[in-house]
């Protein structure tokens, strides 16, 4: 894969990093203000980001489906981020059936309600089965972004999955029986960039800026040397400062116990911060990103579009299938 090139103000040449910033939606009280006012936010600086939404938000808040509208008008990305975002979505525990059903009900409703293809998704709490990826090829998907490479899965919500230790780090063809190995998919898996945590939310309130910043440059320093795609997730209204802040949480004997689903609880005392600290922090990162002139940000589909990707269908503006 081969990123271009540009001049810096010496004349020297440096790569073009691909930089893209996503943002996963979660269910929030004002959601539908929280996202007018990222995307204008994004928009107002000449950012193209992706925001990953649940498509079962949409049978609960008719006027999402305009919301949406409007994020695509401003030239942001919306993919697929799941129905509901439930404890009972795990992928990985569903039948084939049911996988085929979900992904196809939650595909239908977002392509209804924007008008127009979805290629892009990303798994609930980054959870995959060995089916999902081909199911997505089948409906119509050109990238996920749910691998976590290298992710130490003890400190994650899903404790026993070691097969993120050994997911490529940059993008790639899955293979039809793993989407941590390559092989011949009909699909890009974009790994989320990770340092044995990935870098996303959830680890900055944990790390903190200074930890943050040491990994935001280890990051960067790896997508410039090995032509690698940086890839961000955040929160929208972390944005905005308007975070599920629990400051009276307690800590009990059964936070140092690992769930399968869920892993250690422990994790949440370090990451509860007030949302005006959370804000901080990913205006942190974001202004980190700006200052670092290869740093080139784009939405999942124009990295799907300008990006040399061999073998690979690149992302469309077909109109949605008809149901």
């Amino acid at each position: 894969m081969t990123f271009t090139s540009h001049s810096t103000e010496s004349g020297a040449r440096e790569r073009s990093i691909p930089t893209l910033i996503t943002l996963d939606v979660h269910e929030h009280p004002h959601l539908d203000a929280v996202l007018r006012t990222t995307g204008h936010l994004f928009a107002g600086e000449g950012r193209r980001v992706t925001y990953f939404v649940p498509s079962g938000f949409l049978l609960k808040s008719p006027g999402l489906s305009l919301v949406l509208r409007e994020l695509t008008a401003l030239g942001h990305s919306v993919g697929c981020h799941g129905l509901n975002h439930t404890p009972a979505e795990d992928l990985r525990s569903l039948s084939p059936e049911a996988e085929r059903a979900l992904l196809s009900d939650a595909t239908r409703i977002l392509e209804d309600a924007l008008g127009q293809r979805v290629t892009s998704f990303r798994a609930p709490v980054f959870r995959l089965s060995n089916r999902t990826l081909p199911l997505l090829a089948e409906l119509g998907y050109r990238a996920d972004l749910s691998v976590t490479p290298q992710r130490l899965s003890f400190l994650s919500s899903t404790p026993w999955c070691v097969q993120w230790l050994w997911a490529p780090r940059a993008p790639y063809r899955p293979h039809r029986r793993s989407p941590y190995k390559r092989g011949d998919v009909n699909l890009l898996e974009i790994p989320t960039s990770s340092l044995l945590m990935p870098f996303a939310h959830a680890t900055m309130t944990g790390i903190r800026s200074r930890g943050m910043s040491a990994m935001f440059d280890f990051l960067a320093w790896e997508a410039r040397h090995f032509n690698r795609a940086l890839v961000v997730q955040l929160h929208p209204e972390s944005l905005t400062g308007e975070d599920v802040y629990y400051d009276y949480r307690k800590l009990r004997w059964t936070d140092f116990i690992p769930r399968r689903n869920g892993g250690f609880s422990l994790r949440y005392h370090f990451g509860d911060i007030p949302p005006d600290v959370s804000r901080r922090l990913t205006e942190e990162v974001l202004a980190r990103i700006r200052a670092r002139p290869e740093l080139r940000e784009m939405s999942v589909d124009d990295y799907l579009r300008t990006v040399p990707l061999p073998d690979v269908a690149r992302a469309s503006s077909e109109p949605a299938r008809e149901s």
